[in-house]
């Protein structure tokens, strides 16, 4: 029997969707076959730094492809990704990498001061330095037929609960079948572009990383929400879907004039992380001329 895990998903996109550009990231773009090589670039680059089974590896970023390759070359090399919150405070994170146990971390340039102050054995910052990291590398399919489904894969720390965060560990299982559960609510795949609005240190960007990549969707990285940046993205990339929070909704529907911009491309936008009314929905639909529906 084969075991479900989301490596699954990247080498469907692979062989189905090679061609098609399926990661942009900023200025850069990275067709399927590309993003597929490199994150398997990235699982040889760990184990030769001695990441072994179930060793943990925290990413320190916002929305980047780099982060994006983690959660596939992570468990690649049999590892578990651990995107850390970006807004926590220095000493929230050095309680989570304590806690975790975590021995590398991957960061942006952004986050020098406070990659300092963590306490692991190595880290490596997401410019030139992972570039260089994953360069002489040459790129090996993973054997994913190997992989124990039950064994934990991600790892990501509540902000929501009393007390100090605690390690939610996601299995190969779970995030398989929560993305084949996303994957429904999918319009036309083949025409989808998904704008990665949702943090993907927040609960996993809400499945959307694995879901667009199993359905070879084109996945538009927002570094850092801004809602003029969003419309501008929506236009630039003719943007058919995104997820956003309430807050995030009512920052788009603060912009007072978007005649410069082409959004007429939307067609579904999911609204979650809190309790949405239903005038709020009704405004989002008014403004994006599109399905806007409540998830939780």
């Amino acid at each position: 029997m084969l075991p479900l895990t989301p490596i699954r998903f990247l080498y469907r996109a692979v062989d189905l969707f090679a061609r098609s550009v399926g990661i942009i990231s900023g200025e850069r773009e990275f067709t399927y076959a590309e993003f597929g090589r490199r994150c398997e670039q990235l699982a040889g680059a760990l184990r030769g730094l001695g990441v072994k089974t179930g060793d943990r590896v925290a990413f320190l970023s916002l929305n980047t492809h780099q982060l994006l390759e983690g959660y596939y070359g992570v468990p690649m090399a049999g590892g578990i990704v651990m995107p850390l919150n970006v807004r926590l405070t220095p000493g929230e994170l050095a309680v989570i990498i304590q806690h975790s146990g975590a021995k590398l971390l991957f960061y942006e340039p952004d986050w020098e001061p406070i990659a300092a102050q963590l306490p692991v054995e190595r880290r490596i910052r997401l410019d030139h330095e992972y570039e260089s990291l994953l360069a002489p590398i040459t790129p090996e399919r993973h054997d994913w037929t190997t992989i124990d489904e039950n064994a934990t894969a991600e790892i990501f720390y509540t902000s929501g609960s009393t007390g100090t965060p605690k390690g939610v560990m996601l299995t190969h299982r779970c995030i398989y079948l929560h993305a084949m559960s996303v994957a429904t609510c999918y319009v036309s795949p083949s025409s989808m572009v998904d704008l990665h609005t949702i943090p993907l240190f927040h609960a996993n960007g809400w499945g959307h990383p694995q879901a667009s990549t199993m359905m070879g969707v084109k996945q538009v990285m927002v570094r850092r929400f801004d809602p003029v940046t969003v419309y501008q993205l929506i236009d630039k990339h003719r943007a058919t879907d995104m997820a956003v929070v309430p807050t995030m909704a009512n920052a788009l529907l603060a912009v007072p004039d978007i005649s410069a911009y082409d959004i007429t491309s939307m067609r579904q936008i999911q609204i979650g992380g809190a309790a949405s009314s239903p005038e709020l929905i009704e405004r989002m639909e008014q403004r994006f001329k599109c399905q806007v529906f409540a998830g939780y």
